[in-house]
């Protein structure tokens, strides 16, 4: 289990929310700053234990960035195809092997790759953030909109301290929906403008 954070406004204390899922990667921690987003990584190393493995991971230009929790299936095949279409590896990690599948096919990447995920990629080429998780959402994922502001993260916890200053307020139809069922159905969270990103 891994965990990332990220975000769009400059002032919120992403170190504080990376800080808080510590338990999530005890073996490497990062945080990355473009000028216009943060993207903050806690790794628990499991495949290709080296330090470059440890995310958020680059591409060669440094344009794309990429943080992912999870697991790819079969993720050899992946990267032996990719290798064919001449991209070189400098990990044997599956997170490369993602990274590459973006690259080499856009958003459509996802139907490439198999396995339980979430990530986050930062593309500076385009100017854009994107979110994906696996199909079965099996991998969390939440996010914060409100205006121009902008969070991710692996918890939820991770936003409330990220967001602090934003002042976070509680939903009222989500606490109804937790004291009636007992849990909060997705894509809601316990508060306004916090959500949960749905599967596929």
């Amino acid at each position: 289990m891994c965990g990332f954070i990220g975000g769009t406004e400059p002032s919120w204390n992403y170190r504080k929310a990376l800080e808080s899922i510590a338990h999530r990667g005890p073996d490497a921690s990062k945080l990355c700053l473009d000028g216009v987003v943060k993207i903050g990584f806690r790794r628990l190393s499991i495949i290709d234990l080296r330090d470059d493995a440890n995310q958020p991971m680059f591409a060669a230009d440094n344009a794309t960035w990429l943080v992912f929790n999870g697991e790819i299936y079969g993720y050899q095949a992946v990267r032996k195809d990719l290798e064919k279409r001449g991209h070189v590896f400098r990990t044997t990690s599956d997170t490369e092997v993602v990274l590459n599948s973006y690259l080499q096919w856009g958003d459509s990447f996802v139907d490439h790759i198999d396995g339980m995920f979430a990530l986050a990629i930062w593309d500076a080429r385009d100017r854009q953030l994107k979110l994906y998780r696996d199909r079965p959402g099996i991998k969390p994922l939440y996010y914060y909109h409100k205006g121009k502001s902008f969070a991710f993260a692996s918890e939820l916890k991770a936003i409330e301290i990220a967001c602090a200053a934003e002042g976070l307020q509680v939903d009222n139809t989500a606490l109804y929906d937790f004291l009636g069922y007992r849990y909060v159905p997705a894509p809601k969270t316990l508060y306004e403008n916090c959500f949960k990103l749905q599967p596929a």
